[in-house]
């Protein structure tokens, strides 16, 4: 049985930090079309959410063991590699290096997703 956060407040159920993440993620994907304000204050929200919960480090076994880390990891690091051979610091580098925030909260959100098996099909 699904419950909301705030009546999970009236009734005194524990509330985790997945319920949080979740919601976070739905109010900044349904206030996407009021602007960016409200996606990348969510988005900071759940960030701080994960990170503080432990979750990021509870859930290490997803960004590890799953075939889809070390890419993301490196698309994270590539803009911040570029800045070192750069001469334009302050330019549009540093602006495309600040957009990595993005990359977090793809891991925050991995969280809490199900765990899925998947099957191939040749």
């Amino acid at each position: 049985m699904n419950i909301t956060v705030l009546t999970a407040f009236r009734k005194n159920k524990q509330i985790t930090a997945e319920n949080l993440l979740f919601y976070v993620f739905v109010v900044a994907f349904f206030g996407a079309p009021l602007g960016t304000a409200p996606p990348t204050i969510c988005g900071i929200t759940a960030a701080i959410i994960w990170v503080f919960s432990g979750l990021a480090i509870r859930k290490r076994h997803i960004y590890f063991t799953k075939s889809w880390c070390r890419p993301v990891l490196f698309l994270m690091v590539l803009p911040w590699i570029g800045l070192l051979y750069t001469r334009d610091l302050h330019g549009l580098g540093m602006d495309y290096a600040g957009k990595t925030h993005y990359w977090i909260y793809c891991m925050a959100i991995a969280a809490i997703a199900p765990n899925v098996r998947t099957e191939r099909f040749i």
